[in-house]
């Protein structure tokens, strides 16, 4: 009977230690998961009209009141090739179909090039005019739909002079993999 009570509870007691672990370990990885230590969640993606109307304007602003938001351009609302990376959606503002782009994937020169970063200051913004000619932009007067949404390469909560060399080289940032996503604008596209 001793013998068995000595079983039983060395069962329970390994059974409360396997518990004990699988709940620390679950907490620690949903306290990792849950924990916003990244610059964007003060920023936000823009789209307004460009006088060309096969332009929009974009702006990314930082709401931060104490942050610098830094980020690389590359597959971002400022890349130029925005329009064909799948960066920029088209939706027929009528039907609601969307327009399929080419969806191109480029092959960059690594690291990247320091001048392909871009800073904004707490509380500020920056604003760019991206391009929507090319060939799979419809110009037939419609009306569209644009949006943007992605994911940041690397974003970086300090100012580009503070982004180390081997932060570029790896492209390892806070914000990596972090998705944005402007609103829709609706605009009549024609050459």
């Amino acid at each position: 009977m001793a013998l068995r009570t000595a079983i039983a509870a060395t069962a329970f007691l390994g059974t409360i230690a396997t518990l004990y672990h699988i709940t620390t370990s679950q907490t620690s990885i949903m306290a990792s998961l849950s924990s916003d230590h990244t610059p964007l969640r003060d920023v936000s993606v823009e789209l307004s009209s460009a006088e060309d109307s096969l332009a929009v304007k974009v702006t990314i602003r930082n709401n931060s009141p104490d942050k610098t938001f830094s980020f690389l351009s590359w597959d971002s609302p400022f890349d130029p090739q925005a329009v064909n990376t799948g960066v920029l959606s088209l939706k027929d503002a009528e039907t609601g179909d969307e327009i399929e782009g080419p969806g191109l994937k480029l092959n960059r020169m690594l690291p990247p090039p320091r001048d392909d970063l871009v800073e904004i200051r707490p509380g500020s913004s920056a604003t760019k005019e991206l391009g929507l000619r090319s060939p799979w932009v419809p110009t037939d007067g419609k009306k569209y739909q644009v949006q943007l949404r992605g994911a940041w390469r690397a974003a970086w909560a300090k100012a580009v002079a503070d982004v180390s060399d081997r932060e570029l080289e790896s492209m390892g940032s806070d914000g990596s993999s972090k998705s944005f996503e402007s609103g829709h604008l609706e605009m009549q596209l024609k050459q």
